[in-house]
């Protein structure tokens, strides 16, 4: 079955936030790593969108190698679709819900 692939606004809001966190408080090797980890993870879910599991009503959350953050996605088999939603980091609460 092939998918076409979405994002939602809030999606690029969350991946800016953890970029500029990195780049604040770590280095710009440690931000340009982070975009490739979150990269790499959007690759795996886009080769096989079933490989996450179900998390919560029907969101799958992709999990980055290197970085404590969720990639939450949702799969719309009927329109052949997969929308990412956000990336939340797994330390902080988060409100986007």
């Amino acid at each position: 079955m092939s998918f076409t692939f979405k994002f939602a606004a809030r999606f690029f809001e969350d991946l800016q936030k953890g970029y500029n966190y990195y780049i604040e408080r770590h280095a710009y090797s440690a931000a340009e790593h982070f975009l490739d980890d979150i990269q790499n993870t959007i690759d795996v879910i886009k080769s096989n969108p079933y490989i996450f599991s179900t998390r919560y009503l029907d969101v799958r959350c992709g999990i980055p190698k290197s970085f404590p953050y969720l990639i939450h996605y949702k799969i719309f088999e009927e329109q052949n679709e997969v929308l990412f939603i956000a990336a939340t980091n797994t330390y902080q609460n988060p409100t986007w819900q």
